[in-house]
């Protein structure tokens, strides 16, 4: 073969390797990082280094690995990490791992001595359970918004965890992630969640409690055995946006209290809270007791404390006249009259008169007193204000129509006085 045909040959050979399947190194930010090309998906790579810029030593560093990397006019999307790629950096304080992550492999994370929070963004996760290990101050887990899916068993083994935080609206299956964790952590979720996906803390044995970022917290369900064999989990509480708590979700938990925070109960599926002492004690919130005492939760459970501040705290005041109920052209009639606060005027019972009238639903207050302001609200059985008028003036002459035939609740508060609640029974026509 001739020197030029020898040539040609070889420069075919080198235009058919693509420049692309050789590793290569970026900077990005504060770090050198190797890339690894893959085969599939292609174009993509795999991390396989990382070192510091400024070495090992000085302030501390929190860095985000890129979801692609451009090299000869391709864009490489960034799919993996490579066993032992962040080694030994102690100056690493917190890592962030993109959306565009689908594998970390067993011991990607080694020897990061004060790293202390990793944040997941990653759609679909995939990798060894012992990604991260011998990073003695690991102590924050982030699972990021976009996530949709992380395989069994990845964070069983960050024995340091403190907090793992849950931001991810809509977490398709996160099944067993730290079964098997005894870290004592906390479990908070955020406010956008609208679902603790079914098995996510199943055998946490370390987890203690669920807290919420925000009282804004839109959470709709818990699903099946999320917390499955929680045997520390002391605390629950339920927030008001709860709808249905998902079958075995607490089962073998031991709550010292269980507090739901919505006046209707979720829906709650059999076997929710097996093996959960029944004796627990359950709080509820105002407005709650006939929702709860015939619920699934009043069948489970023996001691329901309801909160005893619904309304102000009726103060009984000295009632110096008041006539029977009486009842005049079909027409319930009740006059109070109390004494003034001032106990030096003997007798002087003529500063705070009340009329109230209940005809059918609709309710009259005639008021005569010599404060110049008062207020009325009026309550349902539920707790929802149906009506709250203010009023200046000396006499008040109020109508109002009430909605349905049940129960409500009047207060009337006037400045430096104490407020006084009626009951309103409109089926049985009755002012108590």
């Amino acid at each position: 073969m001739s020197r030029i045909a020898t040539s040609l040959l070889l420069l075919a050979l080198v235009i058919a390797i693509p420049l692309g399947a050789q590793d290569f190194t970026k900077t990005v930010s504060m770090a050198r990082i190797t890339f690894s090309v893959l085969d599939n998906p292609s174009p993509s790579v795999s991390v396989t280094g990382v070192s510091l810029l400024n070495g090992n030593t000085g302030k501390g560093v929190r860095m985000t690995l890129p979801d692609s990397v451009q090299r000869d006019g391709i864009y490489y999307r960034v799919v993996a990490v490579e066993s032992g790629a962040f080694s030994n950096i102690d100056r690493l304080n917190a890592v962030t791992m993109p959306a565009s992550i689908n594998y970390i492999a067993d011991s990607a994370i080694v020897g990061c001595a004060n790293l202390g929070m990793v944040r997941v963004n990653c759609d679909s996760l995939s990798g060894g359970y012992n990604s991260i290990v011998g990073c003695g101050s690991m102590d924050t887990l982030v699972i990021g918004t976009t996530v949709r899916y992380i395989a069994p068993f990845m964070f069983s083994t960050l024995k340091t965890l403190t907090t793992v935080t849950l931001l991810c609206e809509d977490c398709g299956r996160l099944p067993n992630i730290f079964f098997g964790n005894t870290s004592k952590a906390v479990l908070v979720v955020g406010e956008n969640v609208r679902k603790i996906p079914d098995h996510i803390c199943y055998n946490f044995e370390g987890l203690e409690r669920v807290e919420y970022l925000s009282d804004r917290c839109v959470l709709d369900e818990i699903g099946e055995c999320s917390f499955l064999n929680c045997r520390n989990l002391h605390d629950i509480v339920l927030p008001q946006s709860l709808r249905r708590i998902g079958g075995g979700a607490f089962s073998y938990c031991s709550p010292t209290s269980i507090v739901f925070a919505s006046r209707r109960p979720p829906a709650v599926e059999a076997g929710a809270f097996n093996g959960v002492n029944p004796e627990t004690v359950v709080f509820l919130p105002c407005y709650s007791r006939g929702f709860y005492a015939n619920s699934a939760v009043g069948r489970l459970f023996h001691n329901l404390e309801y909160a005893d501040s619904c309304y102000p705290a009726r103060v009984e005041t000295e009632v110096v006249y008041m006539h029977d109920t009486v009842v005049i052209h079909d027409t319930v009639v009740v006059y109070v009259a109390t004494q003034d606060d001032d106990t030096d005027k003997e007798d002087d019972y003529s500063s705070d008169h009340q009329w109230l009238w209940l005809d059918g639903r609709d309710l009259r207050i005639i008021y005569d007193d010599e404060l110049s302001e008062a207020s009325f609200v009026i309550y349902d059985d539920n707790g929802d204000v149906v009506q709250r008028l203010s009023f200046m003036g000396r006499n008040y002459d109020l109508k109002v129509r009430l909605p349905k035939k049940q129960r409500y609740y009047l207060h009337i508060q006037k400045p430096g006085k104490d407020v006084h609640i009626y009951v309103l029974d409109v089926q049985r026509q009755e002012i108590r």
